[in-house]
Order: C-alpha cells, then sequence, then structure tokens
C-alpha cells in the first residue's frame, strides 16, 4: 500500500471500454486532471468537438456526467 496509482494507457483504455484511439487520448487527458477546453486544445480540437468527444466516451462507459466518468475510467488504475 502507500504506491502511486499510475494512469492506464490509451491502448488499455480503448480495449476495455471499446473507444475509438482519440476518444482514449481525451480520457487520457481527463484523467490527467484537465477539463474539457484544456483537452480539447491539447488535442488540437475545437471546444465543440471536445465536447462531443466527452459526450460520446460517456456514452461508451454508461455514465451522465464528466466526474462519473473520470471516477469510472479511474478504475482502471486499481489492480485486478
Amino acid at each position: 500500500m502507500g504506491g502511486r496509482n499510475k494512469l492506464p494507457s490509451a491502448e488499455q483504455l480503448k480495449h476495455r471500454w471499446n473507444l475509438t484511439p482519440k476518444e482514449a487520448d481525451f480520457s487520457l487527458m481527463l484523467l490527467g486532471g484537465n477539463n474539457i477546453a484544456e483537452s480539447a486544445k491539447q488535442l488540437s480540437m475545437t471546444l465543440e468537438t471536445g465536447r462531443w468527444y466527452c459526450k460520446r466516451v460517456m456514452e461508451k462507459v454508461g455514465v451522465n456526467r464528466q466526474v462519473e466518468l473520470v471516477l469510472k475510467l479511474m478504475q482502471d488504475t486499481l489492480p485486478d
């Protein structure tokens, strides 16, 4: 115990949640503490496109709120 959890890889997120590569990258940005606007900017997309990606990922993960999305994706950092 006391170890620091690391973020899952984009590959892990793609396979676990059936995400596209861009959706997985966007999800990692959110997991890293970025908001939608920051994530979109870092991935060279508009804010509207970022919102669209967030909505798509939430649909695939089965949640309705961004905070629920981050919490659910964080479960991927826990050991099996």
